[in-house]
């Protein structure tokens, strides 16, 4: 069996692998996508609530309300500051997984370029048998045909 042809094997492997990570990190790309929305979510209900606690401040409401309202927009703040950590750590999470999808993709690529060489290498060394059988025969003909 050829060296590229047993090479076939270790690149299936690799590209399986680059096709792993790369889903896994797709789906944290997914996952970063869903915390960035909740992130916006969570601060658009923070500025409709800020709204309605200016609308209720000018009619008047009750001190027991306004602190409600106000207790429940600094609860929502800190919702904001842990989702602002859990998107940098999903973040991270992404960086990594890149790296890794990279480098599973450069294993790929040296795998499949050794294999190319192999393939050529192989084709030259066919072609100078080939050529070398040739003129073996080409010189067996000539001895034939200086003794007829």
């Amino acid at each position: 069996m050829k060296k590229s042809e047993r090479l076939k094997v270790v690149l299936q492997i690799a590209e399986r692998n680059e096709s792993e990570v790369l889903v896994k990190m797709q789906d944290i790309k997914k996952q970063l996508q869903i915390e960035v929305q909740r992130q916006q979510e969570f601060e658009s209900y923070r500025a409709e609530y800020q709204r309605q606690l200016a609308d209720a401040a000018s009619t008047r409401i009750s001190t027991s309300q306004y602190v409600n309202y106000q207790r429940f927009i600094a609860q929502l703040g800190q919702v904001i500051e842990q989702q602002q950590k859990k998107i940098q750590m999903v973040r991270q999470h992404l960086e990594k997984a890149t790296a890794t999808w990279r480098l599973a993709h450069e294993k790929t690529k040296g795998m499949a370029d050794l294999i190319h060489t192999c393939r050529e290498s192989e084709t030259r060394e066919a072609d100078a048998r080939e050529q070398r059988m040739l003129d073996e025969v080409s010189q067996i003909r000539n001895a034939f045909k200086q003794n007829d």
